[in-house]
């Protein structure tokens, strides 16, 4: 599906690490969500690390968002660990506002000043 890009929902302990993507509406998006509990854990976000991969947008976005969660904004504060985007290579479009975060499209300048990807690249076409 051109649309879906990596999605990575309310989950633990993950490594995204070494992809390429490329041409699709969304990069690789992180969600906090809360999705209760299973036989072995509860279903939520924390430890996904995004790494070393290769990502090119002319549109869409990649990034970290929020739904329905009783922590309110905490997932966006700037000690919060759960999510971390380190090392990745983006090749966008323009200068455009191609990421995600606090639920609003920022531009590659304000997602670093959130502290996420600061070790990045980030190639503009």
């Amino acid at each position: 599906n051109e649309e879906s890009g990596i999605i990575v929902v309310a989950s633990r302990n993950v490594v995204l690490h070494d992809n390429t993507v490329r041409s699709n509406a969304k990069g690789i998006t992180v969600s906090h969500q809360e999705r209760g509990a299973g036989s072995n854990c509860e279903w939520s976000l924390d430890n996904v690390v995004v790494r070393d991969n290769l990502v090119q947008m002319d549109r869409g976005h990649s990034g970290v968002g929020k739904w329905q969660v009783s922590d309110g904004d905490d997932i966006f504060a700037p000690d919060d660990t759960r999510v971390t985007f380190a090392d990745n290579t983006y090749h966008l479009d323009g200068d455009g506002r191609y990421f995600n975060y606090m639920n609003r499209l920022v531009t590659a300048e304000d997602w670093r000043g959130y502290g996420q990807d600061i070790s990045g690249t980030f190639i503009i076409e």
